[in-house]
């Protein structure tokens, strides 16, 4: 079943890929930002609900990161600067990225509203039992609807409701952070001359980030996929999304077998 819902969302996503208009290329003083999702990790395998909660890179996950850096590498990009949250699988993938990159470690900035959304008291819950309430509340057929008719916001809607510990947060809340992340990120640039760099995030924060951008994306981002963010004249435009080509070349490069 879960690899059947895989599937669907895998071709949800390609279709969202398509329709969007990207941005033209970057010009000279544009800052280019590679918003990257972590590596897998052991609630990503287990099917649990992560947000803050962090649980550490699998051997997969740190394979995954090395090879994002190596074909982002290979395609000739060269990075000012590379900035993560404070989630210990965002600086880590960040490292092993890093590592291929031929970029130190200890020039990793770190920006806290990079981190994952909160999901409360659901965080270390299985996933599947909480999108089947929602499959069921509004009379969908499949776990996939949850994302592809109701949307991110929904989810976290219900997360904030079902929160014993008051601590979840809403998609204007999460909205509001990530786009502040990117702020500082664009803030710090303009003040060192960075014109293109990479920064680390996670999945769930990715998503409000695109929609609050005016784009659509439905479906599962992939761990270490890129989504290109171009910062021109005061507005940020989506240039692509969830593009794992960069990580596809880097497996080939490493002699890694992509799953």
């Amino acid at each position: 079943m879960k690899k059947i819902i895989c599937l669907i969302l895998s071709l949800v996503l390609s279709f969202s890929l398509a329709s969007i208009a990207f941005a033209s290329p970057a010009e000279d003083d544009d800052i280019v930002i590679y918003l990257t999702r972590h590596g897998k990790t052991m609630f990503n395998a287990t099917g649990q609900m992560q947000g803050w909660s962090d649980t550490p890179l699998l051997q997969e996950g740190i394979d995954l990161a090395a090879a994002l850096g190596a074909g982002l590498k290979d395609s000739g990009v060269e990075f000012d600067a590379v900035y993560a949250g404070d989630l210990n699988r965002q600086r880590m993938t960040a490292k092993y990225a890093m590592e291929q990159l031929g970029i130190p470690y200890e020039e990793l900035k770190e920006i806290v509203d990079l981190r994952e959304v909160c999901y409360g008291s659901s965080e270390g819950q299985p996933g599947d039992p909480i999108y089947q309430v929602l499959v069921d509340e509004n009379n969908l057929n499949a776990v996939y609807e949850v994302f592809v008719v109701l949307g991110f916001g929904a989810i976290l809607d219900y997360l904030v409701e079902i929160d014993t510990l008051g601590m979840a947060e809403t998609k204007d809340q999460a909205s509001a952070r990530i786009l502040n992340a990117l702020d500082e990120i664009v803030a710090d640039a303009q003040t060192n001359g960075y014109h293109t760099v990479m920064a680390v995030t996670s999945g769930m924060i990715t998503n409000i980030l695109v929609e609050a951008l005016g784009a659509e994306m439905n479906g599962e981002l992939a761990n270490c996929s890129v989504t290109k963010i171009v910062y021109h004249d005061g507005a940020y435009t989506v240039e692509a999304l969830g593009d794992t080509s960069y990580l596809e070349k880097g497996q080939e490069l490493l002699g890694m077998t992509a799953e």
